[in-house]
């Protein structure tokens, strides 16, 4: 059941007042309805490096686990297996 036009996402991230750049990665997917925020590990090396990689890998986890739902069954009406 794809939520695709069913649900509006926004996603926007500040530096804020103390840091330079910003380590924060957001990831979301209207089709299955899915966000990520992973909070950047601020003045450790590669912070923005780690939080991309989490959204990356959430984010492709979650829409595999989605596409294998639907194939096992899930009536697209209800959502339901």
């Amino acid at each position: 059941m794809s939520l695709d036009g069913k649900i509006k996402l926004a996603e926007i991230s500040d530096t804020g007042k103390v840091r330079e750049h910003n380590e924060d990665a957001i990831g979301a997917n209207a089709e299955i309805g899915l966000l990520v925020l992973a909070d950047g590990m601020g003045g450790y090396n590669a912070g923005e490096v780690a939080s991309g990689i989490a959204v990356q890998t959430i984010s492709e986890l979650c829409a595999e686990g989605a596409i294998r739902e639907v194939r096992n069954g899930i009536d697209p009406t209800t959502g339901l297996m």
